[in-house]
């Protein structure tokens, strides 16, 4: 499993900054979909 995983040779863990940023980013998506979404059916 190891050398599968270093041949990506970047792959490391998220730093907890990286996995905020990609929950904000995400839930910016669905809030504007959702928005969106609202303003279609109304």
């Amino acid at each position: 499993m190891p050398g599968i995983v270093g041949g990506f040779g970047s792959y490391r863990p998220w730093t907890a900054s990286e996995q905020k940023a990609a929950i904000d980013e995400r839930n910016t998506i669905i809030y504007n979909f959702w928005s969106n979404w609202n303003g279609v059916v109304k």
